[in-house]
């Protein structure tokens, strides 16, 4: 984990120990819940995606927010951000499922949930993560920052930032494309990072 994670929330830490202790079969797998706090410093975030739950499936999740893992059918809210971006920016359609790209320059990808919780009624969300959530988005708190909250259940967390930009978006679903589509999501981004004289982010997936 990076040093930077690792002080200003140190219930990750703890919540690392646990995962070491045994596999609850949740997903995603216990050593990728914690990898978008494992590849990217704190200081060089630009950008939050926060989305609701992991994929079910582990052969799906990766530990990062919306991405999947090759070699197997693209999931809906993957293939609606794909559709979001091609709409907003005018490129190629993405062939992978990596936003590797993403994460490299800055673009943080949680979800409000970090693993998946499964009880006698069904999934519910966990004190756990959303204390770690809270933390996270307390102190990435600036006004360069842009925070995109993306459904109901994520955007509850969305009363921790008062001085970023905050961008509350549905979930990314097909039946909501067309709402989707109207934000203008990823160039709306790069204005507002353009107008704190930050670097914007190259949207652009291969």
């Amino acid at each position: 984990m990076k040093p930077s994670w690792r002080r200003c929330v140190p219930q990750l830490e703890s919540y690392r120990s646990k995962l070491k202790l045994q596999d609850d079969g949740m997903s995603p797998h216990p050593d990728l819940r914690l990898r978008p706090y494992d590849t990217t410093n704190m200081i060089d975030v630009k950008v939050v995606f926060m989305g609701w739950n992991p994929y079910r499936n582990r052969k799906q999740a990766t530990g990062f927010a919306f991405e999947a893992n090759e070699g197997i059918h693209k999931p809906q809210e993957l293939a609606t951000l794909h559709l979001m971006l091609i709409d907003d920016i005018k490129c190629r359609p993405p062939y992978r499922h990596s936003l590797r790209q993403w994460t490299e320059q800055g673009v943080l990808l949680i979800n409000r949930n970090i693993q998946r919780y499964k009880s006698s009624r069904g999934f519910f969300d966990h004190t756990e993560s959303h204390t770690i959530q809270h933390r996270t988005l307390t102190h990435l708190d600036q006004s360069r920052r842009v925070f995109v909250f993306f459904g109901y259940s994520a955007q509850k967390l969305s009363v921790c930032i008062t001085r970023g930009l905050v961008i509350k978006l549905p979930y990314p679903h097909p039946h909501r494309l067309e709402e989707l589509k109207k934000a203008k999501l990823f160039s709306t981004i790069n204005k507002h990072l353009v107008k704190h004289n930050i670097k914007p982010i190259d949207w652009k997936l291969t």
